[in-house]
């Protein structure tokens, strides 16, 4: 009775491994969203950069770039911690046979829709503020 049931749970454990990605896999996604996250943030910090210029010095710009890097990968990790549920939650067939493309193009499309998204608001936006 307890050899069955012990087989039972490594049976189970070994189910749920599979419905995982390999490490390798879900490095390729983290890498497709980092590029997308840090490239955006890294788009805005320059574009805030020459009006930190006149009211804060080096070190206070730093720590803001600092902050700006540690979020972005905690959105990063974020992400992929969100797209492996996904994978886990949807059949095998629709999303596990290919991660790699398949999330890749969840992460390319979603964060580029976000990345419009704000481009779109920020523009209407602009006239609105009189400086």
């Amino acid at each position: 009775m307890i050899a069955h049931l012990k087989d039972q749970d490594e049976t189970l454990v070994i189910n749920l491994r599979d419905r995982f990605p390999k490490f390798q896999q879900s490095a390729a996604v983290f890498a497709v969203a980092s590029m997308l996250f840090y490239g955006w943030e890294t788009y805005r910090f320059i574009q805030k950069l020459p009006s930190w210029l006149f009211y804060l010095n080096l070190q206070e710009i730093f720590s803001n770039y600092s902050y700006l890097l540690v979020f972005s990968f905690v959105e990063c990790l974020i992400f992929v911690s969100a797209v492996i549920l996904l994978n886990f939650l949807l059949p095998k067939k629709i999303f596990m046979d290919m991660f790699v493309a398949r999330a890749s193009l969840l992460a390319l499309f979603g964060i580029g829709y976000l990345i419009y998204l704000a481009i779109a608001i920020g523009e209407s936006k602009a006239t609105q503020f009189p400086f």
